[in-house]
């Protein structure tokens, strides 16, 4: 049982260790996208130390272990706790938005579009899109739910109503601020971790682009979750994740139908990158993802309450 327990404990503590670091190289940067699993790996744990306990008779080297165990479970569990937790919602109008990252153009567009539809959504952000996804989608009679378009080629921009004054975000790639409805939006896909000197450099400079220009609203694929100090910056200057402030729980949006194969094994959705983040004058109140074929990401819907208050 003491080979079980430390099997379970050393990558339990290794997660542990990484996200209270903060540290931004990365090995702990990686390590950190995946910290949520801890919980599931203490929880085991303490199980199996309460069982060895019982067995020795309650020798004091299992009950040690298991109180520590219990300790970083607990640890792990506030970190995720603000994510069960929903906030009132103001009563008025709503609008719907969906991001969703297409794989290098090779996902399944009709499942994209229909989910859109279905959902009635009023934005939808597209990340990795091609010139050949988005004939499909004109195929499939997009125009008819989104006549309005921002981007053509990478991260692009669809809705129902106009969308106006097009400009890249400075420093961060792949990405792209509209106006939309009267409110500023970032359409976003900042570089991928294992570019981690290009990663923390672009998340820092939507951080600084948000504080300045003061979007209302923030999504696409992210590349970093909430246990990443450079996301919780980016949250630091006045945003909070749509998922925790809709009280949605974890949701995990990468990697999907075995696209990762660490080792040769598949791994399940265990990774949630794809966010919208939502500033002044929209409160979220409800989020969930959706598996479309033929890309590694879950498509991201969430619903948005408008703060029509004045000063929102």
């Amino acid at each position: 049982m003491w080979v079980l327990a430390l099997a379970l404990a050393l990558p339990a503590v290794a997660l542990t260790v990484a996200r209270l670091s903060g540290s931004e190289q990365r090995a702990a940067v990686q390590a950190q996208a995946f910290a949520p699993l801890a919980i599931l790996l203490y929880a085991g744990l303490v199980l199996l130390l309460v069982a060895v306990s019982a067995r020795a008779g309650s020798r004091a080297l299992p009950v040690a272990a298991a109180v520590a165990a219990a300790v970083l479970l607990a640890v792990h569990a506030a970190w995720v706790a603000p994510m069960l937790r929903a906030e009132a919602a103001p009563t008025g109008g709503t609008v719907t938005v969906m991001t969703s990252n297409l794989l290098h153009g090779g996902a399944d567009m009709t499942t994209v579009l229909a989910t859109a539809r279905a959902d009635d959504v009023d934005l939808l952000a597209l990340e990795e899109a091609t010139p050949a996804a988005l004939a499909r989608l004109e195929a499939a009679g997009v125009a008819e739910t989104f006549p309005y378009r921002s981007g053509e080629w990478g991260t692009v921009v669809l809705a129902r109503t106009p969308l106006a004054d097009e400009d890249p975000i400075p420093g961060v790639e792949d990405s792209l601020a509209v106006t939309w409805e009267g409110r500023r939006i970032f359409a976003v896909h900042p570089a991928y971790p294992r570019r981690t000197a290009d990663w923390r450099a672009q998340l820092g400079a939507l951080a600084r682009e948000a504080a300045g220009q003061r979007p209302a609203l923030l999504l696409g694929d992210f590349n970093a979750t909430r246990d990443h100090q450079p996301f919780r910056r980016l949250l630091g200057t006045g945003y909070r994740d749509a998922a925790e402030q809709a009280g949605s729980g974890w949701q995990p949006t990468w990697p999907v139908r075995g696209t990762a194969r660490p080792w040769g094994l598949p791994l399940p959705p265990s990774v949630a990158i794809d966010h919208v983040l939502v500033g002044q004058g929209l409160v979220a109140t409800s989020t969930r993802t959706v598996v479309v074929g033929n890309t590694d990401h879950k498509a991201l819907v969430a619903t948005l309450a408008v703060d029509g208050r004045p000063g929102s």
